[in-house]
């Protein structure tokens, strides 16, 4: 199944391999300005509410639908299921990292440090060791440790533009920075960060994520390409690029779906071709030869 919001609609597609994909429209609340979705656990469905300063929770087959206040000028935008089963979402109104308990609805902030007064917060994941990491496309990245709820946050190295974060299965964190153009692998023990160019520039790389097998997944929302590379030869002298061509005239990527693993694979296995870093399609980098 997968999940994505779009004007005011999660839009759920039910893919099989051995007939045509179904798609069911759920009507939300209009003008909430739905941002990001995440599926949990129970089969309900957390999304942002930017516009409206709510966090949802919608529920498809009861098609019961929840908003949760998030505090005074909230703006919240990504949202993800952490480790403890509670959403965890980036309220850049309050300039903080928000834990929405899923039993009883209780908000609890975490603030960025007075450095960052404000960050344009955008999107979070969990490394290996439960701390959550986030972006803010001021030029900001940062993690929170849920259990003492310390807040570390740093300049992103080439400024503004940190948007789209992942983790990897060997516990590796990755952002992806739309106005940098570039991604950046972060020392999950000292912060750091260490850029990797794209195999062209002024892609504008918004969104990463990483397969089961730890291969990275960008969308190119400035090309219209959607790249992939081996996140452990990601920082190699000599990366290649993977690069998949998209459909239409001038694509450009920039929503966030939220999928299953099954589809995740099937649209990987998708129509494919392999290029050099001076490549012109959608990427994928491989371990250097």
């Amino acid at each position: 199944m997968v999940r994505l919001a779009v004007a005011g609609v999660i839009v759920g597609l039910a893919i099989d391999a051995a007939s045509a994909a179904q798609v069911t429209y759920y009507q939300l609340p209009r003008g909430a300005g739905l941002h990001d979705v995440a599926p949990a656990a129970d089969g309900t469905v957390w999304y942002t509410g930017q516009r409206k300063g709510f966090l949802g929770r919608f529920d498809p087959a009861s098609g019961k639908n929840e908003e949760i206040p998030l505090g005074p000028n909230a703006m919240p935008h990504g949202v993800i299921v952490g480790p403890d089963g509670a959403a965890w979402v980036t309220e850049g109104g309050q300039n903080a990292i928000a834990r929405v308990d899923p039993a009883t609805k209780t908000v609890k902030l975490f603030p960025l440090p007075k450095e960052f007064p404000y960050a344009n917060l955008n999107t979070l994941t969990f490394d290996k060791k439960g701390a959550a990491w986030f972006t803010g496309q001021v030029g900001v990245y940062g993690r929170v440790d849920p259990g003492s709820g310390k807040v570390d946050a740093w300049k992103a190295p080439k400024g503004f533009g940190p948007y789209g974060i992942a983790t990897t299965p060997s516990g590796d964190v990755w952002y992806a920075s739309l106005g940098g153009d570039h991604i950046a692998k972060i020392d999950v023990d000292s912060g750091a960060a260490t850029v990797v160019e794209p195999p062209k520039k002024g892609v504008g790389p918004r969104r990463v994520w990483s397969d089961s097998k730890g291969v990275l997944w960008v969308t190119f929302a400035g090309s219209g390409e959607t790249p992939s590379v081996c996140a452990e030869a990601a920082a190699s002298a000599r990366p290649r690029w993977m690069l998949r061509v998209l459909y239409g005239q001038a694509p450009r990527m920039s929503s966030r779906p939220s999928w299953s693993s099954a589809g995740a694979s099937r649209a990987r296995a998708a129509s494919t071709r392999t290029a050099s870093s001076a490549g012109t399609a959608p990427t994928r980098l491989l371990p250097p030869s």
